[in-house]
């Protein structure tokens, strides 16, 4: 019976040695993270922890960054007699939309769910990990952000999305860089998720100036209306169907983009169509908010902040017509297409792709190149709704600092064709922003069609 009674004992003081050793350990670990992870300056934490704090929400907007910076829930609670919400972050794809919607469903009582159609996210593979982890390192549910970063990372992310630390712990920070984070962490606005004075509540940023009139515009890449990525369709199909089960009303919605960027999707209004095939499908509401007759919204390049993100005082203009829409869904708002609102034939803006000449070889991305990048190639695309056949020129634009002034530099002519695009070849400074004016001629004449500046500032790895 001792020998029994001693045995026992063994066990508890292994059992609690154990146990204590791990408290320790958890302990050691989380006050590593604080003293060393610096999320201080996080749009995403406020957002998302502030979202938890909020009683009760009706209606709740859950997108990606053009969500996040433009649409006024505070403006549009004032207006409506509901709640609203913006829980969105910076560069979610759908499967980070979904666990985003479930946690938000989880903790309040959502009527509306409001989600965003990223078009270029259908269309592109979504493996940002670092927008996996500004949405992980704050869910509370351990659950829904276990399945987040299981779904949502690859396998050498895993460690990474479940401990933070080990992504942080990059190189052992000193004495001084620990207690400015530990001071910064101790305050109000930290400990409070309070944010910034742009910060005014209900996951609203404000503060997003006006365009600045450079345009630095990509392709839509790798999206055509056949070729949905077929991740993003079943997880856009996981919201659907994940909102029918909870009785949920779901609304998903195209956020207003720049024309010169809505233009480079040269099929929208086929993909608009599938798109909207296949909310039909599944029983939920579909708007185009760059469908939105003039009459009730009328967007210009100066209403944009970039390319594709609404500055502020838009997102104001944008909040009235969503509350107009909200009490009365079913009144005719929108154009039946893009062509329909925009039925000229003129040159909207110009797309381009880089490729970069070094000594090691021709690399088609700036972060792929090695080596000594001694020229930049380019092909430069006007962008329209049906294709006009243009002439181009490149020409540099100089910048003077002590007389604030800008002066033309050198102008380069294309060195050949490809279809619709004119290729250049122009010197190229890695460590120089270069700046050049783009000149849209119809052929064969002085005819300017299109006249806007742009820059081209990347380097690669090597040059760092």
């Amino acid at each position: 019976m001792e020998e029994r009674k001693g045995t026992i004992r063994k066990w508890i003081g292994r059992t609690a040695f154990v146990l204590v050793t791990l408290a320790v350990a958890v302990l050691i670990y989380f006050c590593l993270d604080f003293a060393i992870s610096d999320d201080t300056g996080s749009l995403s934490r406020v957002t998302i922890l502030n979202y938890y704090k909020e009683e009760p929400v009706d209606i709740v907007f859950v997108g990606t960054s053009h969500t996040q910076y433009c649409i006024d829930a505070v403006r549009l609670t004032e207006k409506l007699d509901q709640s609203v919400y913006n829980l969105s972050t910076s560069g979610p794809d759908f499967v980070k939309l979904y666990y985003l919607l479930k946690e938000a469903v989880r903790t309040k009582d959502i009527d509306t769910a409001f989600v965003e159609m990223s078009l270029s996210r259908l269309g592109s593979q979504g493996d940002n990990e670092t927008a996996t982890y500004i949405i992980s390192d704050y869910i509370k549910n351990f659950p829904n952000r276990a399945m987040l970063i299981l779904d949502a990372a690859d396998e050498n992310g895993y460690l990474n999305g479940f401990f933070r630390l080990r992504r942080n712990f990059k190189a052992i920070p000193t004495l001084s860089e620990i207690k400015w984070l530990t001071r910064k962490k101790l305050e109000d606005q930290y400990a409070k998720h309070i944010g910034w004075d742009n910060y005014v509540g209900r996951g609203e940023w404000y503060g997003h100036g006006v365009y600045d009139r450079t345009i630095n515009y990509r392709l839509a890449e790798g999206f055509s209306a056949q070729e949905i990525i077929p991740r993003e369709l079943e997880y856009l199909t996981k919201i659907m169907d994940f909102c029918a089960r909870k009785g949920i009303k779901l609304v998903l919605y195209v956020m207003p983009y720049s024309k010169p960027y809505l233009t480079q999707f040269g099929e929208y209004d086929q993909i608009m169509k599938t798109v909207s095939s296949l909310a039909d499908s599944h029983s939920a509401t579909l708007i185009d908010l760059n469908l939105v007759r003039d009459e009730y919204l009328h967007l210009e390049l100066e209403d944009f902040m970039n390319a594709d993100h609404m500055n502020t005082e838009a997102g104001e203009r944008l909040a009235d017509f969503l509350a107009e829409y909200i009490q009365s869904p079913d009144q005719d708002w929108f154009y039946d297409s893009l062509r329909e609102k925009y039925p000229e034939d003129t040159i909207q803006g110009v797309g381009y792709w880089k490729s970069f000449v070094t000594d090691q070889g021709v690399f088609d991305k700036s972060t792929d190149a090695k080596g000594h990048i001694s020229e930049m190639r380019l092909q430069i695309e006007p962008v329209s709704f049906s294709g006009i056949d243009a002439d181009i020129v490149l020409t540099e634009l100089l910048y003077d600092a002590e007389s604030d002034t800008w002066s033309e530099g050198r102008t380069f002519n294309p060195t050949g064709r490809e279809g619709s695009f004119s290729n250049f070849a122009v010197p190229y400074d890695p460590t120089v922003r270069d700046y050049y004016r783009i000149e849209v001629f119809r052929t064969g004449t002085d005819e300017l069609l299109l006249e806007t500046d742009t820059f081209f500032g990347e380097w690669s790895e090597d040059e760092r």
